[in-house]
């Protein structure tokens, strides 16, 4: 049994988790109290990032419009109703693989629309459904290069 430093309860060992920096090997606080904190530091963070977009709100417009306008820009006139409609079920195998996965999926451009080197194009031989950690950390960059 352990006493919990937040709440003063006394708790079996198997309500705290592992701590191999304490001298009992189990950390100070009960795994009930941690997530409690865990907890109102995420809605805290989360009223603050809503209070940051409500004051800056014209600027996600505006970007959101520059954005679409440059992907607009980047399909060929060329393309086909069947080109159309594999762009269409890329975007809905991205929305089906984060629904069934529960990790958010990102389309992502291989050669990017505003790449250093080359500017690729919004067609559906150039996109690939990718977890949405791997395509932010790729930036705008061609994997591999």
């Amino acid at each position: 049994m352990k006493q919990c430093s937040t709440c003063r309860e006394t708790k079996l060992y198997s309500e705290f988790s592992k701590g191999p920096r304490y001298a009992d090997g189990y950390m100070g606080q009960c795994k009930f109290c941690v997530n409690e904190k865990r907890k109102e530091r995420k809605d805290s963070i989360n009223a603050k990032q809503r209070k940051y977009y409500r004051k800056n709100k014209q600027y996600y417009i505006t970007k959101a419009y520059l954005r679409n306008k440059q992907v607009a820009r980047a399909k060929p006139a060329w393309l086909t109703e069947e080109h159309e409609f594999m762009l269409e079920e890329i975007y809905e195998l991205r929305d089906l693989r984060s629904k069934l996965t529960g990790v958010v999926h990102h389309v992502d451009h291989i050669v990017p629309l505003r790449g250093q080197n080359c500017c690729g194009l919004h067609v559906p031989w150039n996109l690939q459904v990718i977890p949405a950690v791997d395509n932010l950390s790729k930036s705008n960059s061609i994997e591999g290069y």
